[in-house]
Order: C-alpha cells, then structure tokens, then sequence
C-alpha cells in the first residue's frame, strides 16, 4: 500500500469537519442536558417519595400511575390496591351517598383546578381520617393529587368552633347585657345588649363604654372601667332613642390571648328603682293613711291592741297609752258582743281571709256606740303575727237606716195609697213593682205585663201609635239626665178597652231603673177642653157685641131719618110703602144685632121669675102645630125650681134648638123635652165658669143624624153652620149659648154620629116669686122740654137730635161726657132730661152720669146704648138712673121713653 502525503483539505471536507464539530458540540450539550435532567428526575423522584403529603398521579383514564410513601403512610393503600380511580372510589368512601357527593365533588374539580376539598377518608385498616384535597391537571390530561391529614386541625377546629358556638348561646341566654372590651373598647357582646340599648350587635362593637351612658354617669363609669373596678355599682344608661334608665353593672378583669379584656354585665335595674320608689311612697302613704285615716286602724296580737291610730283613739276616748297592751275586751260593752265578734269575725277570716262585723263599742265615758269592724291577719297561716283591724264608727249611719227603714215605710205607705199610678221598670225592661192605683187605672196588674214590650203592645195596640210612644219613650230616656222627669202625655187603651189621656213622668234613676208615674188626666183634658171652648166663646162674645153696637148705631141713622121722612104730611104713599118696608128692614136687621147681643152676653132685657116647665110646653105646642112629623115628649119634673130669666130669650133658645133638631131629622123622628132639679157639684161646672149649686136642667134630646167631635166643638161659633147655603147665618145657637150664659147658666152638648144629638141646658135656680110684669104705659107723642142729646157718633146725634125736635123739644147737642159735664155745670140752659150715651170714648156714660148727678142730683137721664141693659147698664141704672133705651130706635120709642121719665113725678 502506498502511503500518500496528506495535502490540504479541500472545501468539501471543510465543511464536513464543521459539521462533525457541531454535532460533536450537540452531543455533548445533550450530555450535559442528560445529565441535569436526570438530577431533576432524581431530585423530584426524591421530593415525590418524600413529600409530607401524600402525592398521587392519575393519568386521563383515571387510572393510578404513581403513589409516594405518604400516601400509602396516610391510606394504608399501596398502587396495587388502588389501580384506578373507582377503586379508590369505592374503597375510600365505602358510603354510597357520600360517595356520591365525593364523585361530584371530583367531577367538579375538573372544571375549577387547585380548588381545595375536605372529605372523610376511610383508610385501610378502617380508621377514618379527614383529609385536605388538592388538584392539579396537566397539559397531557394527567392529574396531580395531593392529600394532607387534617383530622387533629379539623378536630381541634370543631371544639373551638363548639366551645364559641357555647358561649354564644351562653352570652345571648343571659338576660343581662353582656360587652367584652379592651382598653374600654367593645369586641364582642350578647343578644340582651341589643335589646336593652336597641342598637344592632354591629353598631355595639367598636364604640366606646361609655357611648351608652347618660352624660350625668360617663365619667364615673369611664374611670370605673379603665381602672378594672369590679364591685357593682349604678348608673344611668341611654338607649338609641335617647330614652333614660337605671342600670347596676358588675366588671372583671381577665387575661386573654395575653390581653387583659374587661367582661361587664350591665342588668337594668329601672323597674327596681321604681318599685323602690314606689315602695317608699307606699309605706310613706300607709304611714299617712295610718296616722290621718278617718277611721280607727290598729293591730292586735291575740286580741291584744299592739297599735293604734290617732282616729281610734279619738273614737273610744282613751289616749293611747291606756290602750295599748290592754285586751279588747275593754272596748265591749258586754261579754255576749265580745265573744260574737270574736266567733264571727275569725270564723269569716278562716273561710275569706277577711272578717267584717257590725257591733258595739263602748267608749270611755261609757256611751255606746255602733261600729263596723273588719280585720284581716297579716299572715294568714300564722295569726300569732298579728291581725290588723279597721274601725268606722257607724252610729250615725245607723240612725239613719232606722230612719230610712221609718222613711221607707211611709213612702211603701204613700206608693201603695197613691192615687196615681206608679211603677218600677228594670233597666231590662221588666217591671219590678206596680202599685195598686196603676192596676186600678189600666185593669192590668204586674202578671199581664210582665215587661216593657208587653206593656207598649197592650197600652198602644195600634202599630203606628205604639211605634210612634216607643220612639219618643227612647229619644227622651237619651236626651234627659238621671233624675230628669220626661212628662209626656199618650192616649192609652185599657184592659177593658177604654182609651185614657195620661200623664206620664218617667224619671232615669242612678242604677238606670225607670222610675214611672201615671196620671189619668182623662177627665181634666175633657174639662180643659170645655174650658178652653168657653174661653173662646167668651172673647168672639165680646167681639160680636162690639160689631153689634156699632152696627146699632148705624142702624140708629137709619130708622131715625126713615121714621122723620114718615112724620113727613106730604109724603107721597108709593114714598111711604117704601119708607115702611126700610123700616121692616131695619127691625129685622135689629133683631140680628140682638141675637148678635145675646151671643155676646147683653141680651137679659126683662128679668122676671118663670116656670120654665111652663115655658117649655108652651114652646112646644107651638113648635108641635108646625111640624107635625116630629113626634114630641116631654118628661117635667114636678115641682121644678123656679128660674130668674127673660121668658122671651128663654123661647127664643128653645126655639132655635126644636128647629135644629128637627133639621137634623129630614125624615122625621122622636124630640125628647125634660126638665129636672139638679145639684152641680165644683167638678161639674170647672169648665164653664159658673158657681155650683141648685140648677134646673131642661133636655132636648132628638133621633137625628148626630155630629162628629170636631164638629160638637164648633157649633156655639158664630155663623158656624152645617146647614146648606142660604138655609141659615149660623147665629141660632151662637145667640143661644150667649143668652143661656148671661143667665149664670151653661150648655153641654153630647152626640154620636148616628144616634142623634142632647143639648142639655142648665140655669141657676131661684127661690123668688112669680110676679106679673105690668105692661108698660103708651108713650105719648109729643113735648116741649129741653133736652141734651150726648154721643159720640155725629150721626146719632144729628138724627135723634132731628127727631126729637119734630117731636117739639128744645134739643142741644154734645159729642162726649167732658162736655155735657161742662154744659150741665153752666146752669144755662136748664135740662129737663138728658139721653145719655153709655159707651164713649175719654168720659164714658157711667163716669159722666155721676159727675152729672153731682152737679144737679134731681137731673133725669135715659140711658142709651147700642148693646143691651145687661152688664153696664144695669149697674148705672142701679145708681139711680131712670131709664134705658136699645138702639136703634125709632122717633115713637124715642118720644115713648122721653115721654116716661119726663111724665114721672119727682123723688
């Protein structure tokens, strides 16, 4: 072989060798990399197998790959037992449902890494460990578990969380507020803090001890606190709301975690202090009330007096010192009233804890007096303690029972006596008492009306009234005060049906029991209402009469220029038939005026003593012989009272009351006339104004068609009439009530409808004779005197001064009675006569007639008045004046009158 001389190397080979040299350098980087990474293998195999932890790797099946020493220490399992992760499943939580919840637990760390658990491990020798799991997931989908033994931290953690959990049950149980501080600030309290101070627990941890301290007690409370005072002491506290109270707090100090922590108890002591304050005030009153009390108070001690009160011994007249330790037998004014009081009294507090008894004390200076004992021990169990005893002296209470008993006799008297109805109504509404005047009143005793409701059913039967008396009984019980009479008055039904006008005045009493009062006042209503009817007629009387006199004077004018005309020669006769027919008219028109009168009480023209059985045959005989389908009886009394009356007013009566009737039968029927003597008690004639005494009573009773109440109580008005239009003024029984009234006497009407109607007329009996009246003598026509015509109406005086100089008189004229006084005192021109007018204003005739008297005592007067002789006039007359003339008149009455008194001698 040949050996060849190396040349130099060409460029292919240059690069060759660089690449030698390069991977040369690789392999030993690798080498060097081999060889660190084997260091870590061995360092993290040695970390891994000695961890203190037990280390696990799990590849993406689950199933066990390595398993360091710590696991097998802590597990007792070895990678053997555990290949995969059911194994260990089912091997460390052999409890299904906990298995279940690791398995979940497991599930969910997949999706939240690192996240630490806690689970109940069983190891393989049974024993339970509780282990902290933490899990790592790798990118190639291998998991790194570890697991540490926390048993003793996660034991020792449970006592302390049991223990806190102990002394916050404990801390919040107590019903004192509880705040533990350091350096005076809070850390923690209770549940009764937060009540007592009404802040939440987080608001009470941090502040300061004496945020909740009244300002009057922070500073001694904060130097108590910093100070570790540890007595208990007061304080006034202050809630959230600002309220006040009183509180007792107890501090101790303590060593805690190398701290020293103050514990304060905080009790509130509010209700105590009241309760004290209280107390002292109670014994403080007890103390008043025993030394000021009205009533005797004291103490025994097996009857023995151990204590006694100012008042008793005021009572029993001894002082004090020669009452206590004395026995009570001393009080006794006898051994019977000692032993009672002592049986009874202890026998009641045996069985109520308390005795009372009424009995007799006797006092010092020997008088007897009535008390009322009551005592209660202070122990019930052990009366050796003492009894204490209240003494009241009741000897005037008594007294006055004895005098009520006295009383309530003699009111049970007077109730039961009463004449007016009286009951006593519970406040339920059931009568307790009626007396016999109220069974006597209705027909119903207390049986038939046992209540209220049954009362209003029997007393108001118809529904609409009872509604209406029990809506007003209501209202006024509501409305009036206890004690309050109610007067109210119902019309009420009987037992027997009859209907009562009553007076009722219930009264309220203070235990709200109705106290009721019954007045019949049936028969009074009746008569007030008779009254009332005579009232009325009495002033439409006096109207009436006004109307009627002025009326006269204007029929005065009339007739007297009509009867002047007649006294007229030339007079043509058609002239004179009509002045005769004006003159007819005026009569007529008079006679008007005179019923108009009689109502008015001024029509007893001619008073004379008449048999009225005698009037009232002749009446009607003369009624009988026009109206002959009217069946007439009469029914005289024999011998009847005389009657002082005028005869032609009297028919004039009875008249009016025969046509009434028989009007009253427009188809004929039975007019009953009878007299009778009768003796009117004050009761039967109250409502008519009239005396009582000796009456003659004449009855006129017919079977006509009747009139209704309200009716009956108009019929005396005047121009009332029930007639038809143009079939009467009204007037007939107006004038008849008006005359029979002015006669001292009255009329009563009764009638049904349907059964016809009684006027029952009634006139004073007189015990004078029957005298004839002469008939009066003819007037004569003419004369030549002087006359003084006085009234106050210009046209009488011009008429009747024309009349009486066509008749020849000098006549002189004057419109009052200042003036014919006036006239009359002149002596010129000397009267024969003066016609003198009754009713004038200023002077009327009566005052005019005696100052005319005084000044010439034999001057003669005719008296003139539009109303009639009755009232007035009769008494002018009396006085001496010698006649009356009626208006109107004509010229023959005036000359007639004239002509009389001027005729007459002289006295």
């Amino acid at each position: 072989m040949n050996d060849a001389i190396p040349g130099p190397p060409l460029p292919a080979d240059r690069h060759l060798l660089k690449k030698i040299e390069q991977l040369s350098d690789e392999v030993e980087r690798l080498k060097k990399t081999r060889d660190h990474l084997s260091a870590q293998n061995n360092l993290l195999d040695n970390l891994f197998e000695h961890a203190p932890m037990g280390v696990t790797v799990w590849d993406a099946r689950g199933r066990l790959l390595h398993a360091n020493q710590e696991f097998s220490r802590l597990t007792g399992y070895s990678i053997a037992d555990m290949r995969t992760l059911d194994d260990w499943f089912s091997r460390a939580y052999p409890d299904a449902a906990y298995r279940q919840t690791v398995r979940a637990a497991w599930d969910a760390s997949t999706a939240r890494p690192a996240a630490v658990r806690t689970f109940a491990v069983t190891c393989n020798a049974g024993q339970v460990k509780t282990m902290e799991f933490r899990a790592s997931f790798l990118s190639d989908g291998r998991a790194l578990v570890t697991l540490t033994d926390v048993t003793d931290r996660h034991r020792t953690k449970a006592a302390l969380q049991k223990q806190t959990e102990r002394y916050r049950a404990l801390s919040n149980a107590a019903f004192e507020a509880m705040f533990v501080s350091v350096e005076g600030r809070c850390i923690d309290t209770n549940q009764a803090a937060e009540k007592m101070f009404g802040y939440p627990r987080e608001e009470l941890i941090g502040i300061f001890g004496t945020d909740v301290i009244a300002p009057e007690s922070k500073a001694r409370v904060r130097e108590n606190m910093l100070s570790g005072y540890e007595k208990p002491y007061e304080a006034v506290a202050q809630r959230k709301d600002g309220t006040r109270f009183h509180v007792e707090i107890r501090g101790q100090m303590i060593e805690h975690r190398g701290r020293r922590v103050r514990i304060a108890v905080v009790h509130d002591i509010n209700r105590r202090k009241r309760v004290e304050t209280e107390l002292k005030a109670s014994e403080s009153l007890l103390k008043s009330i025993f030394l000021s009390a009205p009533v005797g108070i004291g103490m025994v001690v097996n009857r023995v007096i151990t204590k006694a009160n100012h008042r008793l011994c005021e009572m029993i007249g001894f002082p004090e010192e020669e009452l206590l330790n004395q026995g009570t037998r001393m009080l006794y004014p006898s051994d019977e009233d000692f032993e009672y009081v002592g049986r009874e009294k202890y026998r009641q507090i045996k069985k109520r804890g308390t005795g009372t008894v009424e009995t007799r004390w006797q006092r010092k200076d020997g008088r007897v007096m009535d008390v009322l004992l009551s005592s209660t021990p202070l122990n019930p169990d052990v009366w050796a303690q003492g009894v204490t005893f209240t003494a009241l002296d009741i000897t005037e209470r008594k007294l006055a029972e004895r005098r009520l008993n006295d009383s309530e006799e003699r009111f049970r008297t007077l109730v039961e006596e009463c004449p007016l109805g009286i009951s006593l109504i519970g406040k339920d509404g059931r009568y307790q008492y009626i007396n016999p005047q109220f069974t006597e009143m209705f027909g119903y005793a207390i049986d038939d009306v046992p209540t209220g409701r049954q009362w209003f059913e029997k007393a108001f039967p118809d529904p609409s009234c009872r509604r209406k008396a029990l809506s007003t009984w209501i209202h006024d019980q509501n409305q009036f005060a206890s004690g309050e009479a109610r007067p109210r008055t119902y019309s009420v039904t009987a037992k027997d049906g009859s209907l009562r006008e009553i007076l009722f005045r219930p009264v309220t009493l203070n235990n709200r029991n109705q106290f009721v009062i019954y007045e019949d006042i049936t028969e009074r209503t009746r008569l007030e209402k008779k009254l009332q009817q005579a009232e009325k007629m009495e002033a439409i009387g006096t109207l009436a009469g006004g109307v009627a006199h002025d009326f006269n004077n204007i029929l005065m004018g009339i007739i007297g220029r009509t009867s002047l005309m007649m006294a007229e020669t030339d007079v043509p006769p058609a002239y004179g038939e009509h002045l005769s027919g004006i003159e007819e008219y005026v009569k007529s028109a008079s006679d008007l005026t005179r019923q108009l009168l009689g109502f008015a009480r001024g029509g007893k023209y001619q008073l004379k003593t008449i048999d009225m059985n005698q009037l009232v045959e002749q009446s009607a005989r003369m009624f009988g012989r026009t109206r002959k389908e009217i069946n007439l009886h009469v029914d005289a009394d024999d011998p009847l009272n005389r009657v002082e009356a005028d005869p032609r007013q009297v028919e004039q009566v009875l008249l009016n009351l025969y046509v009434n009737a028989w009007q009253a039968m427009p188809g004929g029927g039975d007019l009953y006339l009878k007299t009778e003597n009768v003796n009117l008690a004050e009761k039967d004639v109250q409502p008519y104004n009239v005396k009582p005494g000796r009456f003659i009573r004449v009855s006129i009773t017919d079977t006509g068609i009747g009139m209704a109440e309200d009716t009956v109580h108009k019929i005396f008005e005047p121009f009332f009439t029930t007639k038809e239009r143009g079939r009467g003024t009204g007037l007939g029984l107006a004038s008849a009530y008006g005359i029979v009234s002015n006669h001292g006497g009255f009329i009563a009407v009764t009638s049904q409808v349907g059964r016809g109607t009684t006027f029952n007329l009634h006139f004073p009996a007189t015990t004078k004779p029957i005298v004839e009246v002469k008939a009066p003598p003819v007037p004569k026509a003419a004369g030549t005197e002087t006359i003084l015509l006085v009234d106050d109406e210009e046209m009488v005086r011009n008429v009747g001064g024309q009349m009486l100089r066509k008749l020849g008189y000098t006549v002189f004229t004057v419109p009052s009675g200042e003036a014919a006084v006036a006239m009359v005192a002149q002596k010129e021109p000397v009267f024969d006569l003066v016609i003198l007018d009754m009713i004038m204003p200023g002077m009327n005739g009566g005052e005019a007639y005696d100052r005319l008297k005084q000044l010439d005592a034999g001057l003669k007067v005719l008296l003139s008045s539009g109303y009639s002789i009755d009232g007035q006039a009769a008494d002018i007359l009396s006085r001496g004046c010698n006649g009356f003339i009626q208006k109107p008149f004509g010229m023959n009455t005036l000359s007639a009158a004239a002509r009389e008194i001027l005729d007459a001698p002289d006295d």
